[in-house]
């Protein structure tokens, strides 16, 4: 393949987890900083859509469902927050004394 698009300083300290929509027209990206962002990716433009910031440290993963209607995102903090696209809130957040670092739906969502 070859390089489409770049999104300079998306987050702060770095981009630590990377999701795409099905149709490629959205990117769910997470820091080292514990902000989840959602981009709108265009051919020519790239745009920040909403910046979501629940998580206190680096998030570690993100996928978004197979309709692409909900994502979540797994911290270090011991955090796995499940994330509305559609309104960029917050749907369900589960705290555990553990480290999440990898997190995947069930092939039924």
């Amino acid at each position: 393949g070859k390089l489409l698009y770049v999104i300079n300083d998306a987050h702060q300290h770095g981009v630590t987890g990377l999701a795409t929509s099905s149709d490629c027209g959205r990117i769910v990206s997470g820091g080292m900083e514990g902000e989840v962002r959602v981009w709108r990716i265009g051919r020519q433009t790239q745009s920040m859509d909403a910046s979501m910031k629940e998580h206190r440290s680096r998030v570690w993963c993100i996928k978004l469902r197979m309709d692409d209607s909900q994502a979540v995102s797994a911290s270090a903090d011991g955090s796995c927050i499940v994330w509305d696209l559609t309104t960029k809130t917050r749907c369900l957040c589960l705290f555990e004394s553990t480290l999440f670092k990898c997190i995947v739906y069930h092939p039924d969502e």
